[in-house]
Formats: C-alpha cells, sequence, structure tokens
C-alpha cells in the first residue's frame, strides 16, 4: 500500500495520474476483495436493522391502536360502553407489546448474524412472548377493575381463538420467509416478515369486533365500573 501511494505523488500529469489513480484503485479492490465486501456487508446489515425500526408495520400498528378506540358495541339497542372499553385496552396492550418487544428484537447485537433456523426460532419465540405478555397484562388489569376472572378469561379466549387462523399462517409465513434463499440478509428477510405482519394487523379492528360479539351481553353486569377504565 505505502509503494501505491508513493508511486501516486512520483506522478505529475493529470491524465497519467488520474489513469494510476484507477488502476492503483482496481487493484486494492481486486487484493482486498473479501476485506471490502465484508466490511460493506456489515455496514449494510448494520444499517438496515436498524432502519427496521422505522418500518411501515408499526405505522400500521398506531393506526390500529386508534382505529379501535372508534370503535363502539351496542347491546340490546343501547351503548356497550364496558365491552368497548375492555376492547380498547386489550388493543392498546398488544400494540404497545409488539412495538415494544419487536424494537428489543431489532436492538440484538446479533441479529444481522442469525443462521436461517436460528432466526426463525427466535422470531417464533418472540412472538410466543408478546401474545403472553399483552394477554396477562390484560387478564390482570381487567381483574383489578372488578371484571371477574371467569369473564375475563372468556372475554380473552374468544378473541384468542378468532385470531388464531391468522396467527397459525402468519407463523407458517416466518417459516417460508426466513428459510427462503430469495432473500439474502436478515434485514430483508425481517422487513418481508413485517411486511406480512402489517396486514395481520390491519384486520385486527375487524377480528376483534367480531370476537368481541360472541360475548354480546355478558358484560353489562360491569357498567358501575366503567369508571375503573
Amino acid at each position: 500500500m505505502t509503494e501505491i501511494f508513493n508511486s501516486i505523488k512520483s506522478i505529475t500529469n493529470i491524465y497519467a495520474l488520474s489513469a494510476f489513480t484507477i488502476a492503483a484503485i482496481a487493484f486494492i479492490l481486486v487484493k482486498y476483495k473479501d476485506v471490502v465486501t465484508d466490511a460493506i456487508s456489515a455496514y449494510r446489515k448494520k444499517g438496515n436493522i436498524d432502519d427496521l425500526k422505522i418500518h411501515t408495520m408499526f405505522l400500521v400498528a398506531n393506526a390500529v391502536k386508534v382505529k379501535v378506540t372508534k370503535i363502539q358495541f351496542i347491546t340490546h339497542g343501547n351503548p356497550d360502553i364496558v365491552k368497548s372499553a375492555m376492547l380498547h385496552k386489550l388493543i392498546a396492550l398488544k400494540v404497545d407489546t409488539v412495538t415494544a418487544k419487536f424494537h428489543e428484537f431489532l436492538d440484538r447485537d446479533d441479529i444481522s448474524k442469525l443462521s436461517s433456523l436460528r432466526l426463525k426460532y427466535e422470531f417464533i419465540q418472540c412472538l410466543d412472548c408478546i401474545k403472553l405478555i399483552y394477554m396477562e397484562e390484560a387478564y390482570t388489569f381487567y381483574v383489578s377493575r372488578g371484571i371477574s376472572s371467569e369473564d375475563a378469561k372468556v372475554i380473552l379466549d374468544s378473541y384468542d381463538a378468532f385470531r388464531t387462523v391468522i396467527t397459525e399462517g402468519f407463523i407458517e409465513s416466518v417459516e417460508s420467509i426466513t428459510t427462503n434463499n430469495t432473500y439474502s440478509t436478515n434485514y430483508d428477510k425481517l422487513s418481508a416478515i413485517f411486511d406480512v405482519y402489517a396486514l395481520s394487523l390491519y384486520v385486527i379492528p375487524r377480528d376483534a369486533m367480531l370476537s368481541f360479539d360472541d360475548v354480546n351481553g355478558r358484560l353489562i353486569k360491569y357498567k358501575d365500573k366503567i369508571d375503573n377504565f
């Protein structure tokens, strides 16, 4: 490398200098191809993984959270404010947990280096963790506000059952994407996964409304406790 720089200093003709410089760059790129490739790859993966924190999926999640607050249930011709409040809280907890846990997942130092199988395993574990957290938090919140343990479980089980097909389909997509060689980096795989997840989030208002409809009339007895929400 020192010899190359010394040679450049000794050239005074601008055209010869340009030609020599191009040749020198080509020589460096060829000789240190692996080093340069690894450096560019590492930079690309690191930068892009961090960029996933502003993926469209997070915008969709926040939009869904707002949209759900506009859902108001009617039971026996009257506003069911308890059911509406319980739905709003459940989806708010879910969206907040999704955002927090996915950001935490993207903060992992090893995320760009995980093998396809390991990425699949770790991501599905993250999904399981998300569900466990927001369902437990919703149950605890409901019971602490005077909803019986049985009714809290019924409402949560109804929502979970209604979303089962969506959840299973998404997990199949995760398995397919993470093992697909078409995606060259973990950034590409995670970006594709988030694209699919955004679609599953988009239908939450519809699914949540239909699942809560299945417990029609069960929650009216708690209307005097609505101020606790």
